[in-house]
């Protein structure tokens, strides 16, 4: 079996398998360099607003009767608002240095391998490797090989997951060998009042969030994304062995992506897709506004902008659960399907 496996590997080594994982890199770094510019400039710029703010409070709104007035409610609620400003710029910048660490940017890349991006990086896998083998008429020499269906799909599974967990790998560590390309040290101004340009302001560095730049943290995420990818796989396998035609792999692959996106925010019902199951398991919505670490994909509780304050993410083991047990009962079903129809090649 470690033989077929390595020689499914090799099959993956497929031309257009390489021109995507290269653009889906280069799209991480694109968005890991917009989110350094976007912190660059708002974490400094929120701490010296909301310090502004403070020392600009009229003294007059201090005493209760004057702060029903108009002026004093506007003043009340602008502090507040810079307040929570700041508080979530100094999380966005400590995530954004976070992003200077191989952990933290293996976190940022399996988040964008496990939501739209790893959708569509998945779908080519699948379309190239499984659905094209039938449609090429050569699975019929890999069934010889593995000697029955059974076998097969154990190592057409196998060989996928392990591509997909090697390409998180190997894009984290080019992308932490390029760190310098996009990412640079965000902090906050020193004194918090400063005159002039941002770009001239004296900053004191801000340390590294703690669970972003955790090595633990960011294996136990990569962990959660492989079984999650393996499940997506499974399901996409046996999906791709019934339609064996990589147009039509490729194009229900998207179609189940943008079907879930518009059920999901457009029809306002992310509970009828995977969406929520995936967002909890991996806690897409502690991340701060401005971390574009889900391109392609949807959020429902992830902070609006960046007045709204992160919350922790509590995960709904049932809906963990009836979402399992529904991809396995479906990747079962196709399979059974797929037995049905005659063996090509």
């Amino acid at each position: 079996m470690l033989r077929t496996i390595r020689a499914e590997l090799l099959k993956l080594a497929h031309p257009v398998v390489l021109v995507v994982v290269l653009a889906i890199c280069g799209f991480i770094w694109a968005d890991a360099r917009t989110t350094d510019h976007y912190a660059r400039l708002q974490t400094p710029v929120a701490v010296s607003v909301a310090a502004s703010q403070q020392a600009s409070a009229d003294p007059k709104c201090a005493s209760e009767p004057a702060q029903s007035s108009p002026l004093c409610q506007q003043q009340l609620t602008n502090a507040l608002l810079n307040k929570d400003f700041a508080g979530n710029a100094v999380a966005l910048g400590r995530v954004t240095n976070a992003l200077g660490s191989w952990p933290g940017i293996l976190r940022f890349t399996v988040h964008e391998l496990c939501t739209g991006l790893g959708w569509l990086l998945l779908a080519v896998l699948l379309s190239l490797h499984i659905a094209g083998e039938w449609s090429s008429k050569t699975s019929g020499i890999t069934l010889l090989a593995t000697g029955n269906l059974r076998r097969f799909w154990t190592a057409k599974i196998a060989s996928v997951w392990i591509c997909l967990v090697g390409i998180a790998l190997l894009a984290t560590t080019v992308l932490y060998l390029t760190r310098a390309t996009f990412n640079s040290t965000i902090g906050v101004p020193e004194p918090p009042v400063q005159q002039g340009d941002v770009t001239g302001w004296r900053l004191r560095s801000l340390a590294v969030d703690a669970t972003w730049g955790s090595w633990s943290s960011g294996l136990a995420t990569l962990g959660t994304a492989a079984v999650i990818w393996l499940l997506l796989i499974a399901a996409g396998v046996a999906l791709a062995t019934l339609l064996r035609k990589p147009l039509f792999m490729l194009v229900a692959a998207i179609a189940g992506l943008s079907l879930s996106l518009v059920v999901g925010k457009w029809l306002d019902a992310p509970r009828l897709t995977l969406l929520p199951v995936i967002n909890q398991l991996l806690h897409l919505a502690e991340s701060p506004f401005g971390v574009g670490d889900t391109r392609l994909w949807y959020v429902p509780d992830k902070p609006p902008d960046i007045y709204a304050a992160r919350i922790g993410t509590s995960i709904d083991w049932s809906m963990v659960a009836v979402w399992s047990a529904g991809l396995l009962c479906a990747g079962g079903l196709l399979m059974s399907l797929s037995r049905r129809r005659r063996v090509a090649g």
